[in-house]
């Protein structure tokens, strides 16, 4: 399946949960941030943000669209014309572990970002309308009920306004 892909550059649009949100209930967020391509139908090129480079890593076709991808175990969802979708699978002793909640990868061809949407990734990869409904909700019940309160993205930073004496 991977030969009709071979060699085009994709880049991760969107990541969520079965619910289509990129929020959990505890408020964890998932992030895209895969850049890939498949030179090879054996190999896929990631770009590392931590290293900032592309790396090259193995490609493993399992079974059932299945495979392991950058040591990452994937069921190749659907393949379009201008996007691809992964949904990431839990594996512990070579048996797939079905989970409450699956993670989806949506990818969109660099090409179509660029000409069709006429956009930048960046845009794309802020949180959905979804998202941001869900989250302002969430805030409103822990507003009313401190118990229903949730981790942020981002942790709050303290800063002291004036300077004790000693």
């Amino acid at each position: 399946m991977l030969e009709s892909i071979k060699g085009i550059h994709y880049t991760e649009v969107k990541r969520t949960f079965d619910n289509g949100l990129s929020f959990s209930a505890v408020g964890y967020q998932l992030i895209p941030e895969w850049k890939i391509w498949f030179p090879s139908t054996d190999s896929v090129t990631i770009y590392s943000p931590k290293k900032k480079k592309f790396l090259n890593t193995p490609v493993i076709f399992d079974h059932d669209s299945v495979y392991n991808v950058a040591w990452a175990w994937l069921k190749l969802k659907y393949i379009k014309k201008d996007s691809i979708q992964f949904m990431v699978l839990h594996v512990h002793d070579n048996v797939i572990q079905e989970e409450k909640t699956h993670v989806y990868m949506t990818f969109y061809t660099n090409d179509y970002i660029r000409n069709v949407l006429h956009g930048d990734t960046a845009n794309m990869l802020r949180p959905s309308r979804k998202d941001t409904a869900y989250i302002k909700a969430k805030i409103a019940q822990a507003q009313q009920k401190l118990d229903n309160a949730f981790a942020g993205t981002q942790p709050a930073i303290l800063k002291l306004k004036a300077r004790l004496s000693q």
